[in-house]
């Protein structure tokens, strides 16, 4: 599995997209791509490479900062039907896994957690493949009031 943070409001709002690869297939899931502008170019010139096979938009929780971009970033793309994961309120959503199902992307396996804390759909993503394990919290780790980072990158720890 690999893990690549997409800088999102640089300066301002400091957010972050994140693509996860599967390292064999070439499969990948884009998540909480909520600023289509920046997020869009870095998906098409991995898309054309032949860099990644993209399979799906996931969000963690429906603020704009996180799936505001959704149906947008499709348009770009030319992806109408790529299927939209995350919580009941996301834009454009076609799927809200179950608390505690898993599904795959190649060999990454995913369970989604629910973690009704900072909005009642948040999603917790969990992965694990034979390199490694993340977490994709959003925005439901804070500590002292501020959002736990792991590794620099918001929402999201690896080890």
């Amino acid at each position: 599995m690999h893990i690549r943070s997409i800088p999102m409001w640089e300066g301002t709002g400091n957010n972050y997209a994140y693509l996860v690869v599967d390292d064999k297939s070439k499969d990948a899931f884009i998540i909480d791509p909520a600023n289509p502008p920046e997020v869009a170019p870095v998906l098409k010139e991995a898309i054309s490479s032949g860099q990644i096979n993209l399979k799906a938009v996931v969000n963690t929780h429906h603020h704009w900062d996180h799936a505001g971009g959704n149906k947008k970033l499709l348009d770009d793309l030319g992806t109408p039907d790529l299927p939209i994961i995350g919580g009941k309120k996301c834009e454009g959503v076609t799927k809200t896994p179950a608390h505690g199902e898993t599904f795959t992307l190649g060999d990454v396996v995913i369970k989604g957690v629910h973690t009704p804390c900072h909005t009642q759909d948040s999603i917790c993503y969990f992965m694990e493949d034979g390199t490694g394990r993340a977490v994709f919290t959003g925005d439901t780790l804070f500590i002292s009031g501020k959002l736990t980072r792991a590794k620099g990158n918001r929402g999201v720890a690896a080890g």
